[in-house]
């Protein structure tokens, strides 16, 4: 059975209320291994180890996801060979959704699935969409909850200090 957008927000927002602290900057980023959403493999947060990485928390029905994709994948094609990568974690219930989405919106970065939540619910995601920019220690650096205009030259620089740090 398909939940209506505010009963997952809700769901989503009372579970990382109740259950689970959830991450906090500072804080080693939980590791784990998700599927890909475009391809028959496993993905997994450790294989970026010395890299910095923005794990983004998505969803097809999120008006900002959409508008934050096109920017984010800039970004990332712009930092990549510096060592910048990006893991975007899809939070529908359908996976057909989530595979429209991707056709429609075409990105280079790595798109993996959580449909039973249990990343989100590691991480405490609050809100759509979440991310969480990883250092190359594996330490969560910054915690980025919703997306307005002016978020990704905020995020840019945060990935340009990071990627300066000295590993």
């Amino acid at each position: 059975m398909k939940k209506s957008l505010a009963a997952l927000c809700l769901g989503l927002m009372l579970a990382s209320v109740t259950a689970w602290a959830g991450v906090a900057a500072d804080a080693p980023a939980p590791g784990f291994s998700a599927p890909h959403l475009l391809k028959p493999s496993m993905m997994k947060l450790d294989d970026y180890r010395g890299r910095v990485v923005y794990v983004d928390f998505w969803a097809s029905w999120c008006p900002s996801c959409r508008s934050a994709f096109p920017k984010i994948d800039r970004i990332y094609a712009k930092y990549r060979e510096r060592g910048f990568d990006v893991v975007a974690v899809n939070q529908d219930q359908e996976l057909g959704e989530a595979l429209r989405f991707a056709e429609q919106q075409p990105i280079s970065f790595t798109l993996v699935t959580d449909r039973d939540h249990s990343i989100a619910e590691r991480y405490g995601v609050k809100a759509m969409p979440s991310a969480y920019l990883i250092d190359r220690k594996g330490v969560v650096r910054h915690i980025h909850r919703g997306y307005k205009q002016d978020s990704a030259a905020a995020l840019e620089k945060q990935i340009v200090a990071l990627l300066e740090e000295k590993p």
